[in-house]
C-alpha cells in the first residue's frame, strides 16, 4: 500500500477513535461538553495518537 494512504488511513483511523472516546466519556460521566465538544475531541484524539506511539510505534521497532 502507498505509504501517504497508509499514514492518511492512520490518521483518520485516529481522529474517529478520538471521536469515539468522546462519545464513551459524554456516556460514562453524563457530561455534556457543549461548545466545548471539539476541543474534547482534539484532546481525545491527541490521547489516542499518544497510546499508539507508547504502544504500538514502540512495538514495531523491536
Amino acid at each position: 500500500m502507498n505509504d501517504t494512504l497508509l499514514k492518511n488511513l492512520k490518521s483518520l483511523a485516529i481522529a474517529g477513535l478520538g471521536a469515539g472516546l468522546t462519545v464513551v466519556l459524554q456516556g460514562v460521566s453524563g457530561m455534556d461538553f457543549g461548545a466545548w465538544t471539539p476541543a474534547v475531541v482534539a484532546m481525545s484524539s491527541v490521547l489516542v495518537n499518544f497510546l499508539k506511539t507508547i504502544t504500538i510505534d514502540k512495538a514495531e521497532t523491536k
